[in-house]
């Protein structure tokens, strides 16, 4: 069928292991950009059916694959970034919140009232008391399978301190946690990654929670357009710093506030901010230097590109934010 409709498979054999290796819909994600656009008037917006099954004149299913293949190295590579931030990021508020409790994740004394006691519309729990649940259900499974969280249990009670609770919280759950502190405390955390207020952390948490479940469940980051945008609040970063030029490129081009390159470049910016530093910044260039230009005899230029697919700005591998 694939053939049937001008893609070129040089060897069946390798194509049938490679479907059983990946599978056709998934395929069909990357195999999407290499179809023929329909005539306007054929195009329909509502069920988004905008290419015809017919492909370009010279599409490969080894382009296919390689696209595939350096979308996997792709993900990989952010899937390391974002761990080691999670790390930090847990770090920095267990060590703020236990500076005034060790159990201040608990006390609403401790934390942003206000914040810990919205409700949403469809329970009557407060925010907090929901957390609180989350936060006694890890504890349990903790006590199961941690030595030191059962000893505790058994030494003083179930309670885990806060820098114990946040090593089994998910990133989402730590997210609501720091949304929960008070102003000054996030001010500390924000503060530790290079950030003068901590309004952009918050928002950029979302983008980052977002971008960990997509890259934990193998999802194709490639040509993806994200649930939330990136925005750098004025005075939010040292002017003349590390995002001097992702922020202009941004407010020059809103249309990629949503494309990976916004949300991995904050990424590199939170790590290479904080004190102990990251070469991430670095090898991730390296990786997207294996980024597989494709080009086709009729197009003047390459069919996929990481400007034209992912948001990234035209020289961004010069910018001091991606270099040692």
């Amino acid at each position: 069928m694939l053939e049937e409709n001008g893609l070129k498979i040089p060897s069946r054999e390798i194509a049938k292991k490679e479907l059983r290796r990946h599978g056709y819909h998934r395929l069909s994600g990357y195999r999407y950009l290499f179809r023929e656009m329909l005539p306007f008037e054929q195009q329909n917006s509502e069920t988004r059916t905008f290419r015809s099954k017919q492909h370009l004149a010279g599409s490969s299913f080894e382009d296919v694959i390689a696209l595939a293949e350096f979308d996997s190295r792709l993900r990989l590579s952010i899937v390391e970034a974002l761990a080691d931030f999670e790390v930090r990021l847990r770090t920095a508020v267990a060590h703020t919140l236990a500076a005034k409790d060790e159990l201040a994740h608990l006390k609403v004394d401790k934390l942003d009232r206000r914040s810990c006691l919205n409700t949403a519309r469809v329970r009557r729990e407060t925010n907090h008391e929901v957390f609180c649940k989350e936060v006694a259900r890890v504890t349990e499974m903790a006590i199961r399978s941690d030595d030191f969280a059962k000893h505790h249990d058994e030494t003083y009670g179930p309670d885990l301190p806060v820098w114990a609770v946040v090593e089994h919280l998910t990133f989402g759950s730590l997210h609501y946690l720091f949304g929960f502190m008070k102003n000054e405390d996030k001010r500390t955390v924000a503060n530790a990654f290079g950030l003068r207020h901590p309004k952009a952390l918050e928002k950029w948490l979302y983008a980052l929670v977002d971008l960990r479940n997509l890259s934990n469940h193998s999802a194709r980051l490639f040509n993806r357009s994200l649930k939330r945008s990136i925005v750098i609040p004025p005075h939010t970063v040292s002017p003349g710093g590390l995002l001097k030029q992702t922020e202009e490129f941004l407010d020059r081009n809103k249309q990629e506030k949503d494309r990976l390159y916004a949300v991995v470049a904050v990424l590199a910016y939170l790590l290479k901010s904080h004190e102990f530093g990251s070469d991430w910044p670095t090898k991730f260039r390296e990786v997207m230097l294996t980024f597989p230009f494709i080009e086709l005899a009729e197009l003047e230029d390459p069919l996929v590109s990481p400007q034209k697919n992912m948001g990234f700005p035209e020289y961004w591998q010069g910018d001091e934010l991606w270099l040692p």
